[in-house]
């Protein structure tokens, strides 16, 4: 059970793509990502089960915890389980931490000022330094990172090449400054995901009421906000319209 926690609106890419990176291996996965509902916005939690049974519900306790909203940092410290690896910002105090977990901190702010050329693009490409830190620690091939960023991407491709340097740049500072200690470690199956698609839930409630005859849908954009609607326009503009009138 891989869990990430963020400040307020920042998950953006990273989950689906490490989410889709593992698919791509051929593991089963199951992700989910908790907002909670309130205006002034609050932390986001994004976890993924995997197991090569393909088991859907959450786990309990975390066995990789991934720590970038300083505001949680010790409250999520307490969900691990022992021997669970934590990869947290390296500003973070470990005072009188647990002792019974392994520790990986990483400069993520440092790594983005210094290694993250694109000013304006600095703030959204800092969270793929932590997938390039992940892949390495749990042995996810950059191939399938790859593959995950180019499906996330598949309607802004000219976003894959900065996004996969960021992720490098990720993957170069765990091989030269963290060590591996924990057991925890990804490898490719086979006879798992063959035939399967992968989609959000509420993807498939989206096809789900096109399919079902759905011609109008309103709602209330307002976070967090659900995709059901974004969906639902994007699939009834490719099936809905009628080739000979528009």
């Amino acid at each position: 059970n891989v869990t990430c926690t963020h400040p307020p609106v920042r998950c953006h890419s990273a989950h689906p793509v490490l989410v889709r990176a593992r698919f791509h291996m051929g593991v089963p996965v199951a992700a989910e990502t908790i907002l909670p509902a309130h205006l002034g916005g609050l932390p986001t939690w994004c976890q993924v089960r995997v197991a090569p049974e393909g088991d859907m519900a959450r786990k309990g306790e975390h066995d990789v915890l991934v720590a970038l909203n300083p505001a949680t940092w010790m409250n999520d410290l307490k969900g691990v389980q022992p021997g669970a690896a934590v990869i947290h910002d390296a500003t973070y105090s470990r005072a009188g931490v647990r002792e019974d977990v392994f520790y990986y901190p990483v400069p993520f702010n440092q790594l983005a000022k210094t290694r993250i050329s694109n000013d304006k693009l600095r703030k959204q490409l800092l969270n793929m330094l932590y997938v390039g830190v992940v892949a390495r620690l749990l042995d996810i091939p950059l191939e399938a990172v790859e593959h995950g960023l180019r499906r996330h991407f598949h309607t802004k491709p000219k976003a894959v090449a900065v996004n996969l340097e960021t992720v490098q740049v990720g993957m170069e500072y765990r091989d030269e400054n963290l060590t591996k200690q924990d057991r925890y470690r990804l490898q490719p199956m086979t006879g798992k995901t063959e035939g399967l698609v992968l989609m959000e839930g509420n993807q498939a409630v989206a096809l789900g009421c096109l399919m079902g005859g759905c011609t109008v849908a309103s709602w209330y954009p307002i976070t967090p906000s659900s995709s059901v609607c974004e969906y639902l326009g994007t699939y009834a503009d490719r099936f809905r319209v009628d080739e000979k009138t528009g």
